[in-house]
């Protein structure tokens, strides 16, 4: 009825003040954007779902640090964005792992209802999150405050490979909702996951 036509209307603007968290510099915060974003993506329109899949690969394509071909690409992504949709310039500034958390949330939250272009753009971000040698490069952000001694000193290497874990998980948990809900789609990459996850 109309209650139900009055909350789909709020789906749009409650993503975009969402998405504009993604920049917030304290990273607890990015993170339950992250965890929101997820679960709108599963009461959102199908056209809204792709528009934000597309924004969140865009900004990731675009960001700088996603180990060596991502660097090589970065470059060449900036110059060419143009669109204007879902907080795009909130989403410029927002943490590269910020996104890619967001997006290994919604791949585990709606994976199924994502098409072959979406599948095919996401599992080489993935991968290159589970390649060690390429995530060895990366700056991590922490979820915790830190105290002025470790911003002085910069993250402990323990700190590091934490979050590094914690991001190949994320995105192993966004491999398994498409190996189980849309095992078509995802076939054509099975054998490069099952390699990542050896």
């Amino acid at each position: 009825g109309s209650t139900s036509n009055s909350i789909k209307m709020q789906h749009e603007p409650l993503l975009n003040v969402t998405l504009s968290q993604l920049a917030s510099p304290r990273p607890i915060v990015r993170k339950r954007a992250g965890t929101t974003i997820g679960v709108l993506a599963t009461v959102i329109s199908d056209t809204l779902l792709h528009r934000l899949v597309e924004r969140l690969l865009d900004q990731i394509d675009q960001a700088s640090g996603l180990g060596k071909s991502g660097k090589k690409r970065a470059k060449i992504a900036h110059k060419t964005d143009q669109s204007k949709s879902l907080a795009s310039s909130d989403l410029r500034s927002a943490d590269t792992r910020s996104l890619i958390r967001t997006m290994c949330t919604v791949s585990g939250t709606v994976g199924h209802r994502l098409n072959q272009g979406h599948i095919d753009r996401i599992v080489p971000i993935f991968l290159r999150f589970c390649d060690p040698a390429d995530a060895d490069d990366e700056d991590y952000d922490s979820d915790e405050p830190m105290d002025s001694d470790d911003v002085m000193a910069g993250m402990g290497e323990e700190a590091a490979t934490a979050m590094q874990i914690e991001l190949r998980e994320s995105c192993f948990a966004g491999f398994e909702s498409f190996v189980l809900r849309c095992p078509a789609l995802i076939r054509p990459h099975l054998d490069q996951i099952v390699y990542s996850a050896l």
